[in-house]
């Protein structure tokens, strides 16, 4: 008998589906369509584990689509654009461009390895200019609609990238991919109107009925819809000027008792001016900026006075990188080690201090605890009444230029200071070779302007990917008969992680495609799976510059000094362990999935990772249990040759098998619910194992003396249930079994495998206590029942000398409950 070899096996079918184009999708428009979407991913440099988790659930989806008469659309791409490839290229003296496609190459390979059924004609290169020449086109789109703005603001600054962060690439104040602290700085930037959007964003969440809830939360909280009562204050001592509040409720305006105004805040300069012109008011370095600067805050002797509450309320100017707290009357303040100021906004300690109140819109105020003569209902009503309502948002307009060389060029231009659309004949508007603060020269209509010199937000080319994948080779930026095929997708599949960032984007950026005609959907996705993450060991050095240098775990030697275990690296650098974390490139602990192929192939490595926890759930990666799984695909292999074997031998035809049917009707059930429905998966893996062992059990044990032909399509059914999850191996199994080729099959359907109980299964308890089970013949009567029960030697050996006080059936729950003395 053969042993199984995933070499040759996966290297023969892997080569068979690439001969015959197999899972090209076809264009008959008239078949139900399937679109399933995996987030594509960076090409960082190799795949690892989250990778291949991700890209495992989309193929178990297609192919189960494929087997139910579905035409399924499967693409791959690659997320191109990034600063990793600006970085990389500078440390190994390569252009990015090479890098990256130099990473492609081997990573391509490497998804080839694992056998997915992508189609391959469909695949997408964001820095490809057939791909960002449209992004560059719908840009100018989006500019002429007044969508797309340019204007000074106040940014996230990551000082180690060099580049602008979105509010949403922020994470504890820090950048999200090198994680150093984020500042703040005052340029010019573009930025793109998705608070059009606020309220659809928010209101359509309702329509994501397919959406995991824990993703539709966060995005609710993300656009964050609050409602103020609108209140106007005069400024008495500053030419009654007037300061506009926004209450979150009528309690807090009613008892007010500090305004704290940014320095950033166009009323500041009114402010400043009086101080200064006022000798009482000490001020550090007779500065006013210095002394806010340096305290925090500074007192204005200015008041503010509404004449509903009839009393004055103080003034302060408060400095953006301050926390200004209030206790028991008196004001004091925090330099910030974590700042968070989204568009000046200040957020107050509220644990620790439970005083305060806090207004967004660069104004902070604090009250004072509710006076019970003021709050009388009749005042109340009469401020709602009377007053203005006003809706605000958390979320913010998207930053989306970045300063960058690696990424998709902003097609404008200017001249004199003045903005100039570059003509679509000039499309695309290429790459730079390199990164310069001076501006490039176009010539138009024989006249010289200067190209803009940032780049796109790398979230622009995965906010609109998914279209392009129907019709990635169109001349135009949609193929209408395509997109009205495809979308919206059918199943999208990505990280938690991207609940605020990329999914956000991805629903905006559908409804501005929408709302230009070029699609018909206000949802990009009916149904959205999120993965849980793959954690592993992580382990980092302090270089002499203070960087965290983070190195992969098989770098690392044990080294006792002073009976104390300390760890180094090959270069003898004192390692310190990190703990679990996601696998990624930045954290340098990824495993390469191209090892354990070799070693095990990929039918163990994918059923392996399905196998460890339902699909949302985060695993820890211990590469010791694969064995497990190995071990199964070889049981299986060697279950269907012995089978092979035994056709020759006249074997006993009478045996029917009834209690199989029994077992498949209720396994392909339960594993047909898990892929549509439940989606968790690792449980349809325990439900083929079970199958696989009765039917390993039948022909060993059985040898010579059970029905053939009866098993053999048992075990082409268990074959077929095994497919998208082992594709290699069930592919060379099906023909073993003289079949042709499983990747047209039809999934078994599990209403053949129907069945008529000829038994009931009883639970015998003893004193309220489950003991075992028994099998009885339907229609027998409890005297019968009991009389069978007592003469069994394990019911003897459990009550032994005691005595039967009572005796409870109930036959519809088939349980018996024996009470003893």
């Amino acid at each position: 008998m053969k042993l199984y070899n995933h070499k040759i096996i996966e290297k023969f079918v892997q080569n068979f589906w690439k001969k015959f184009n197999t899972f090209k999708v076809s264009n008959d428009k008239t078949l139900k369509k399937y679109y399933c979407l995996s987030m594509f991913p960076y090409p960082s440099g190799k795949l690892h584990i989250g990778h291949i988790r991700s890209y495992t659930i989309g193929d178990i989806f297609a192919r189960f689509n494929r087997m139910n008469g579905k035409n399924v659309l499967f693409p791959i791409g690659w997320d191109s654009f990034g600063l990793p490839a600006e970085n990389a290229a500078i440390e190994n003296n390569l252009s990015p461009k090479k890098w990256t496609f130099n990473n492609i190459n081997y990573m391509r390979k490497q998804l080839k390895l694992l056998g997915f059924s992508f189609d391959w004609d469909k695949e997408i290169i964001t820095c490809n200019e057939n791909y960002y020449k449209w992004e560059q086109f719908l840009f100018k789109k989006l500019y002429k609609k007044k969508i797309i703005y340019k204007k000074y603001s106040s940014v996230n600054w990551c000082n180690k990238d060099k580049t602008v962060l979105a509010n949403e690439q922020v994470i504890n104040n820090k950048c999200w991919r090198c994680n150093n602290y984020v500042s703040i700085k005052f340029i010019k930037q573009w930025f793109i109107k998705i608070t059009n959007y606020s309220d659809e964003l928010l209101n359509n969440i309702n329509k994501l009925k397919f959406w995991p809830k824990e993703v539709k939360n966060m995005q609710k909280k993300w656009i964050g819809k609050n409602k103020w009562i609108v209140i106007k204050f005069n400024l008495i001592n500053l030419n009654n000027k007037e300061i506009i509040i926004n209450f979150k409720n009528i309690y807090d305006f009613l008892n007010i008792k500090f305004i704290f105004i940014s320095l950033k805040n166009k009323l500041s300069k009114y402010i400043l001016s009086f101080i200064m012109n006022k000798k009482n008011i000490k001020l550090y370095n007779n500065n006013v900026i210095e002394h806010i600067k340096k305290y925090g805050y500074i007192k204005t002797n200015i008041l503010a006075i509404n004449n509903l509450i009839n009393r004055f309320i103080n003034i302060n100017i408060i400095d953006s990188n301050y926390m200004i707290y209030i206790y028991k009357n008196k004001i004091y303040n925090n330099k910030l080690i974590d700042i968070n100021l989204k568009n000046y906004l200040f957020f107050l300690n509220k644990k620790k201090y439970k005083n305060e109140k806090i207004l967004y819109e660069d104004i902070l105020y604090n009250t004072y605890s509710i006076s019970n003569n003021i709050m009388r209902d009749d005042n109340i009503l009469k401020i709602n009444f009377n007053f203005k309502k006003t809706y605000t948002y958390n979320l913010k307009d998207w930053c989306i230029s970045r300063q960058r060389n690696w990424g998709v060029p902003i097609p404008m231009a200017t001249k004199n200071d003045k903005i100039v659309e570059i003509p679509d004949i000039y499309l695309p508007i290429k790459v730079k070779n390199y990164y310069s603060n001076d501006k490039e020269k176009i010539y138009i209509n024989n006249n010289i302007f200067y190209l803009e010199n940032d780049t796109l937000d790398t979230f622009i080319q995965s906010s609109w990917y998914y279209i392009r994948f129907t019709c990635n080779k169109s001349k135009y930026l949609v193929n209408k008969e395509n997109v009205d095929y495809w979308l919206p997708i059918d199943q999208y599949i990505g990280g938690i992680e991207h609940a605020t960032s990329h999914l956000l984007y991805f629903r905006f950026y559908n409804k501005l495609l929408r709302d230009l005609n070029f699609i018909k959907y206000d949802e990009p996705a009916i149904k959205l799976l999120c993965q849980g993450m793959v954690l592993s060991e992580s382990y980092y050095y302090i270089n002499k510059k203070n960087n965290i240098i983070w190195v992969p775990f098989y770098e690392i030697k044990k080294k006792i000094e002073n009976n104390n275990i300390k760890y180094f690296d090959k270069n003898n650098n004192e390692i310190f362990y990190n703990g679990l974390c996601k696998m990624s490139k930045s954290k340098n602990n990824g495993i390469n999935p191209s090892e354990i192929i070799e070693k095990y192939g990929a039918d163990t490595l994918r059923v392996f990772i399905i196998s460890l926890a339902p699909v949302n759930k985060n695993i820890i990666w211990k590469e010791n249990n694969i064995i497990g799984i190995y071990k199964f695909l070889n049981k299986l292999w060697s279950l269907v040759l012995i089978h092979l074997n035994n056709k020759k031998i006249n074997l006993n035809k009478k045996k029917n098998y009834l209690y199989l049917n029994k077992e498949f009707f209720n396994k392909i059930k339960n594993i047909t619910f898990d892929i549509e429905k439940k989606q968790t998966l690792n449980t349809s893996i325990s439900n083929i194992i079970k199958l696989t062992n009765i039917i390993y059990n039948i022909i060993i044990n059985d040898k010579y003396n059970y029905n053939y032909d009866i098993i053999n399509n048992f075990i082409k059914t268990l074959i077929k249930l095994l497919y998208p999850f082992a594709p290699h191996i069930s592919f060379i199994l099906w023909n073993k079994l003289g079949m042709s080729n499983i990747d047209f099959e039809k999934w078994p359907d599990y209403n053949n495998y129907s069945y008529i109980e000829k038994e009931n299964t009883y639970l015998i308890y003893i004193n309220n206590k489950y003991k075992f089970k028994i099998h009885f013949k339907k229609y027998i009567n409890n005297k019968k029942i009991i009389k069978i029960i007592n003469k069994l030697n394990n019911f003897k050996l459990f009550i032994k000398d005691k005595k039967i006080k009572n005796t409870y059936i109930n036959n519809e729950k088939k349980i018996i409950n024996f009470l003893l003395f």
